[in-house]
């Protein structure tokens, strides 16, 4: 009896893991069934001097997507198609 609930405490998950691995499965944005999404973001950066800036990620699905970057005065935009990434 001991070794049959011993086995089944080693083999258990605890809840934190099944968690982990269902927000895992959810953001999983490489897979073919990725969702499209929009992540935004402020951020302080430290250069020299302390920058404000943003980030805009947009996803359409796994070969479609671009990103927008923004510190100080510096902006960048990158396009992604198949396997090409225009800047």
């Amino acid at each position: 009896m001991f070794l049959v609930v011993f086995s089944r405490l080693i083999h258990a998950e605890s809840a934190n893991d099944i968690l982990l691995k269902n927000i895992v499965n959810k953001v999983n944005i490489a897979s073919c069934e990725g969702r499209p999404f929009q992540l935004d973001a402020h951020f302080t950066a430290q250069i020299n001097t302390p920058l404000q800036g943003h980030i805009t990620w947009k996803w359409l699905s796994k070969d479609i997507s671009s990103q927008e970057i923004t510190i100080g005065s510096y902006h960048q935009t990158h396009v992604h198609k198949g396997d090409n990434y225009k800047k």
